[in-house]
């Protein structure tokens, strides 16, 4: 359990008088933040992921995004892909999708040569 996003906050109750401790939570995937008697929900109330507590994974191949035109990477092929797409083609088009950038891949008997074009 990531603790870092959790604060506690102790007051009286109103009714009895008895302490009640409030938790506060921030989701790590939505950015909501909200007040809960749990010491850990088991779903954010606003995005409903299982995950608030955990941060997104970063692109498994970052390196595209950043590439400047001209540049070129090399990716290896994976262990045991024989007859498989090489992984980092879905990563090309997502990125070439989200942001506009534009690729070329050309896959060989090493792996697979990705340069930017635009």
């Amino acid at each position: 359990m990531a603790t870092e996003n959790i604060e506690a906050k102790e007051h009286e109750c109103d009714f009895c008088q008895h302490k009640v401790i409030k938790y506060i939570h921030n989701c790590k995937r939505c950015t909501r933040r909200w007040e809960s008697y749990l010491d850990h929900p088991v779903i954010c109330p606003r995005c409903k992921s299982p995950y608030w507590d955990t941060e997104r994974k970063s692109l498994r191949w970052s390196g595209l995004a950043e590439m400047e035109i001209g540049a070129v990477l090399e990716f290896p092929w994976p262990p045991d892909s024989i007859g498989v797409t090489h992984p980092v083609i879905a990563a090309v088009k997502r990125i070439q999708k989200h942001t506009g950038m534009r690729f070329d891949a050309q896959p060989d008997h090493k792996g697979i040569t990705v340069k930017r074009i635009a």
